[in-house]
């Protein structure tokens, strides 16, 4: 699992152990083709992602710490998921496990490097 998946799940799972809500179900496989295809050929629509492509984005910072707690203070959904590890006692605690999954995944050497990979879908009717 990617560095940022890995981090948002991690994430997701804190949340909902601190509020007592259900595991999460399983995600899909949008990194595979052939699931992506049969996924939209049960709605009638035809999948190319040869036509649009893959792609890379990469997320960077002094240090692991340094990204997530950039996080931390400006993505939407990390200011509101702090909000409430904050408000229910494990924020601390959250953030070391966090720090611990970007370092497990850091491609940087000395800094903080991800890659994120990704396809572009384009959905079409026949």
């Amino acid at each position: 699992m990617a560095a940022m998946a890995a981090m948002a799940a991690m994430a997701q799972d804190l949340v909902r152990a601190a509020t007592g809500a259900p595991p999460a179900p399983p995600g899909f496989n949008w990194h595979d083709e052939s699931a992506v295809r049969e996924l939209f050929a049960r709605h009638d629509l035809a999948a190319a992602a040869a036509v649009a492509g893959r792609h890379e984005l990469v997320f960077t910072a002094p240090s692991p710490q340094a990204y997530l707690d950039a996080e931390r203070e400006s993505h939407p959904m990390a200011v509101t998921g702090f909000q409430v590890l904050q408000q229910l006692g494990p924020a601390e605690p959250a953030r070391e496990r966090l720090i611990k999954v970007l370092t497990d995944h850091n491609e940087g050497a000395g800094d903080f490097r991800a890659t994120s990979r990704y396809i572009v879908f384009i959905a079409r009717t026949d």
